[in-house]
């Protein structure tokens, strides 16, 4: 009997046997993670060195050269690139298809502690880092539009934390992002009139704007540190700073400068059409199915952007 009349003869149990592959093959096509770019080991680890102030020249002679004496006698190395720049430098190491991730990792630390003695004692310590595609943003959102910088911050750190909620997604960092501060604008006629110096000013906010420890309470299930608060939470509470006494009367910051809120100077830059924007980067977890993760993403800033204002602008790249 061949093939054949095996298949005519037993039909229930050939059809049976259809089913199953037809079941198991589109049950694994549905719950497989998807991705365009799936994970893969990229043979590539660099280490970067920094020492601010370093020339290009002392930074390839003092900083570079002895990672590259150490480092090029890894196993596996295909190549060895260096660049050296005014404040540091990096050293790149290629290694051979197939090789030992987590090896040649421990190998290159390995060999970075042991360089360590021979770089300045000015020179950061050196960093060591891999090439990981999971890491590189599977989305970017870009909010732009006539508004305050503070406003366009508060929309993307408000879609950040509403992000960051999916379990497949990693993190969503921002970018474009400018740190606020206070700043204190000094009436120095009022300072020389109070008979003030600057460095009791500087020392006063100091003292005033940190967490103070008040030790440890002991419940006798187990024992919790005790701290004070201290630190500023708006600008009345700089202003009402007390700085000093003449008689009955409380000198404040109120009375020698003025105070605002605004923004440190700029790191770096996100602008979209020629406007300033802030830009969201989305990076998904290991293993998680791009697309799935991609679609909830652009849901909940839909969902956001309905009660956004009307001249906030948000669009998507990165995500094909």
């Amino acid at each position: 009997m061949n093939i054949i009349d095996y298949a005519i003869s037993h039909s229930r149990v050939i059809i049976g046997i259809l089913v199953f592959i037809f079941i198991a093959g589109t049950t694994s096509y549905i719950t497989i993670p998807k991705e365009a770019t799936p994970d893969v080991n990229i043979p590539f680890i660099y280490i970067s060195l920094s020492q601010k102030g370093i020339s290009p020249d002392d930074s390839e002679r003092l900083l570079v050269k002895p990672i590259e004496d150490e480092v090029k006698t890894v196993e596996g190395i295909k190549e060895l690139r260096s660049t050296a720049y005014s404040g540091g430098g990096n050293v790149l190491l290629e290694f051979n298809p197939g090789f030992d991730a987590d090896k040649a990792m421990d190998d290159v630390r390995e060999k970075v502690d042991r360089a360590k003695g021979d770089l300045p004692n000015e020179a950061d310590d050196p960093t060591v880092n891999e090439v990981n595609v999971s890491a590189f943003p599977i989305l970017l959102i870009s909010l732009s539009g006539d508004l305050p910088d503070r406003t366009l911050q508060d929309l993307a750190e408000f879609l950040q934390e509403e992000i960051e909620t999916i379990p497949s997604v990693l993190e969503a960092k921002i970018g474009g992002k400018r740190k606020e501060q206070v700043d204190v604008i000094i009436d120095v006629m009022a300072l020389e009139g109070y008979d003030i110096n600057l460095s009791t000013l500087i020392n006063i906010v100091n003292q005033n704007n940190k967490m103070v420890s008040a030790g440890e309470q002991d419940t006798g299930d187990g024992s919790f540190s005790i701290k004070v608060p201290g630190l500023y939470e708006n600008i009345e509470d700089v202003l009402d700073t007390p700085i000093k006494t003449f008689g009955d009367s409380v000198i404040t910051f109120r009375d020698i400068a003025k105070v605002k809120r605004t923004f440190e100077d700029r790191k770096s830059f996100a602008r979209v059409n020629g406007k300033n924007s802030v830009t969201i980067e989305v990076s998904k977890r290991v293993g998680e199915n791009i697309i799935e993760t991609v679609d909830l993403v652009k849901n909940i800033v839909d969902d956001a952007q309905k009660n956004f204002p009307k001249n906030v602008k948000i669009s998507f790249s990165q995500d094909s």
